[in-house]
């Protein structure tokens, strides 16, 4: 009995010490609120795997908010204080001494694009000011601000990195410096990719596929796809990088035979039905340009209008106009609507001249009273810029 009893106590102190022992792992990696792991640098010691605040652009450019744990006592560091602090992400701060509307101000700076530690870009958040940038070059270990509002100089710098004939001209979009923008400028140094900065285009389309009509009245019209045929010009003016509203003006013909299940027949259910349009898609179009690929992949999508200005149905020879006996009189559609989807590649043949070859497929609809018309169109889409 003894013995149980010894067995018994030891058991229980066994699981209290390893329950002890699993709350103290639960607590080192305890999760602390609007927190993430991180590192900061004191005195040239690096202190990594601490808990740092989050906290917005603003206030991490002014202080580090250390929360109280178990590897760290709570505690507010600002630039004076460290040299460095960041997290894994690769989000990276460091402490300087700026010059703002003639104020010298010791701040934390997030820095942007590190070249080999030859040239460093970084950028400074303040409240109710512009964000302003600084750059460090070679050894002197100096810090200069950029003019904001010469993109310009941001780019020679970069170009002066990389003899890459490739890399041709600055679009000015946009007019003023972004941190987005610095990130473009080095990735078409670090990639040798002009497809970065995309250029007003305008040119010529031509599509040829297949189209069908299906019109609800009395009968009801089902035709078989025949071919479509639509040519014009189209202008693309690019919003950034990779996307560009186009649009395009075309002239649409689509000439279709009757094709009626036979329940439907009547006296004219051979009728053909013939229409002239004008198209007018307009677009937002994705195009893979952070790749200096000479075939870049676009994506395509919007709405699409159509206005027939000579159309209907030609029933034994004759086209059927607005005329207060025909079938149509009440019921002639002039004008569609629909959207566009389409995707297909861009050849760029120069830096100023790409070929466009895709797939498109159109829907519209329209009614007047009790007439109902939808049409697809389904084809490939070509287009030379000049």
């Amino acid at each position: 009995m003894k013995q149980i009893i010894i067995i018994t106590v030891c058991i229980l102190l066994s699981s209290k010490f390893a329950f002890s022992q699993h709350r103290l792992v639960a607590t080192e990696y305890e999760v602390i609120a609007d927190t993430e792991k991180g590192y900061y640098i004191k005195n040239s010691v690096l202190y990594d795997g601490i808990w740092l605040s989050k906290d917005n652009y603003v206030n991490r450019a002014q202080r580090v908010i250390i929360p109280q744990q178990k590897r760290h006592e709570e505690k507010i560091f600002y630039p004076e204080d460290i040299e460095e602090y960041g997290f894994p992400n690769g989000i990276k701060y460091v402490s300087a001494k700026i010059n703002i509307n003639g104020v010298e101000k010791s701040v934390f700076l997030e820095e942007i694009v590190n070249i080999n530690d030859s040239v460093i870009f970084f950028i400074y958040f303040a409240e109710n000011e512009e964000d302003t940038f600084f750059i460090l070059e070679g050894q002197e270990n100096k810090l200069r601000k950029i003019d904001s509002n010469s993109p310009e100089e941001v780019w020679n710098i970069f170009k002066s990195l990389n003899d890459c004939s490739n890399i041709e001209g600055l679009e000015p979009f946009p007019r003023k410096l972004t941190r987005k923008r610095i990130n473009v400028f080095y990735c078409a140094y670090r990639d040798c990719n002009s497809n970065l900065f995309p250029k007003f285009q305008y040119g010529t389309v031509l599509n040829l596929g297949i189209g069908r009509p299906k019109i609800k009245e009395t009968p009801t019209y089902n035709y078989a796809f025949n071919i479509a045929f639509t040519v014009g010009g189209f202008i693309q003016l690019p919003f950034d990088e990779c996307t560009a509203l186009r649009t395009e003006i075309l002239y649409s013909l689509l000439n279709n035979s009757g094709n009626i299940r036979e329940m439907q027949k009547k006296a004219n259910s051979d009728a053909q039905y013939l229409r002239h349009s004008i198209q007018m898609p307009v677009l937002v179009r994705y195009t893979f340009n952070f790749k200096p690929w000479q075939n870049v992949p676009y994506m395509e999508l919007g709405p699409c209008f159509d206005y027939a200005f000579y159309g209907g149905k030609v029933i034994e020879g004759e086209l059927q106009e607005q005329k207060p006996d025909v079938l149509l009189d009440d019921s002639m559609i002039n004008f569609q609507f629909g959207y566009s989807i389409g995707a297909g590649i861009e050849h760029k043949i120069r830096y100023k001249k790409s070929l466009h070859l895709g797939l498109r497929y159109n829907w519209f609809t329209g009614s007047r009273k009790e007439y109902v018309e939808k049409m697809q169109f389904i084809g490939v889409n070509a287009a030379i810029n000049f």
